[in-house]
Formats: C-alpha cells, structure tokens, sequence
C-alpha cells in the first residue's frame, strides 16, 4: 500500500484532520466581532455538510463565500437568538437563586421555554446554510424540523450538552477541553451534528438531488 496515495486511509485522515484544523481557525477567527457569531456558524456548516455530501469544496474559499452570502441573513438571526438566549438564562438565573423558595416552580416553564428554544435554535444556522428562503420560513423551518425529526433533534440535543455536563462535573477537564476546541472542536463537533443535519435535510430533497 502506498502511503502517499490519496486514497491511503491515513493520508485521508489526515486530511480531512487538516481541513478540519483550518475550519476551526477561520470559525473561531470569524467570531470575534461576537455579532458575525451567526455568520461564522452557518459558514462553518455551509463547509461540513458538503464534506459528508462529497461534494468539492475549498475550505478557506468555500468558507469566505459562505460567510459573506448568508452575512445579512444569519447576523439577523443570530442577534434576536443571542438575545432570547440571554433573557431566558438571566430568568432561570433569577429563579434559582434570586427568588424566594415558594417562587421555585417557575423553573419549570422557564425550563421548557429553553429547551423549546434550544431545539429550534438547533437547525437554524445548519438549515440557512443548506437551504436558500427567506429568514422567516427559515426560522419556521427550523421548528417543524425539530418536532418532525424529534429522534434526530433529542440526539444532536444531547450531545450538545454532554461536553457541558461533563465538564460542569469533573472541572479538572476545562482545560483539556477548552484545547481540544481550540485545536479543532467546534468543526470536529459540527461536523459530527452535519451527519445529522445531512439525513433530515436529503430527506425534504428532490429524489435526484440526494447524494447517497
């Protein structure tokens, strides 16, 4: 077997690891501004599905592009989602440790206005980088997906909480996983949940436009 040859399954590895590297750069990078969050996430989404669709790209060329064609679009979603985001965690904040303790049942509706919100929130930024409509019925999208592929969305969910817990748990792992991040989490994590993304949205595809 020769070990430079493309199809060579470590040098495939490794590229795809490379590519990944560079992806988590300009994802993090792209971020800075905090506003071009959203911009930065559909970009990065834009990149990982049409690496599980095997379709060509270019990572730094496809990933500029993508950033600047849904600019308008997912900064207009990502402001309102950041603020919903906030306001929902500062109630739940209030609740459990402002509020007298005859107030602590309104953790629970603040509960599951959050967990409503996170599943829509799921499919928005990967549904505006797969899809070209108008950010309403892309917002409106995102929640019928959610509930129409609740198996899919309980999945990607969980494994968006499980870094947290188990970081919140056994705290000596922050740094080990702030540097995996850093390295090439977030397009590693992202292209794990476009494995996903990518079996729900074929599924709303022409026949001929799925790609086995």
């Amino acid at each position: 077997m020769n070990f430079f040859s493309p199809d060579n399954p470590v040098t495939r590895f490794l590229t795809r690891l490379c590519d990944l590297i560079i992806l988590n750069l300009l994802f993090m990078v792209c971020c800075l501004p905090i506003f071009t969050i959203g911009a930065s996430i559909t970009a990065m989404y834009s990149i990982t599905l049409k690496m599980l669709r095997n379709e060509e790209c270019y990572i730094i060329k496809g990933f500029l592009s993508a950033f600047k064609s849904n600019f308008k679009q997912a900064t207009l979603l990502w402001i309102p989602c950041f603020l919903i985001g906030a306001f929902l965690i500062a109630d739940l904040y209030i609740v459990n440790n402002i509020l007298p303790p005859e107030y602590y049942y309104l953790k629970y509706p603040v509960l599951c206005l959050i967990i409503a919100f996170l599943c829509g929130y799921l499919y928005m930024f990967p549904l505006l980088s797969f899809f070209d409509a108008p950010l309403k019925q892309q917002v409106k999208n995102a929640f019928l997906l959610s509930l129409g592929h609740l198996p899919t969305t309980i999945v990607v969910l969980c494994l968006h909480l499980f870094i947290l817990i188990l970081v919140d748990f056994y705290n000596f792992l922050l740094i080990p996983v702030f540097s995996v991040f850093v390295f090439c989490g977030f397009s590693t994590m992202a292209l794990l949940y476009s494995y996903y993304y990518r079996k729900v949205f074929d599924s709303h595809l022409p026949e001929s436009d799925v790609i086995e």
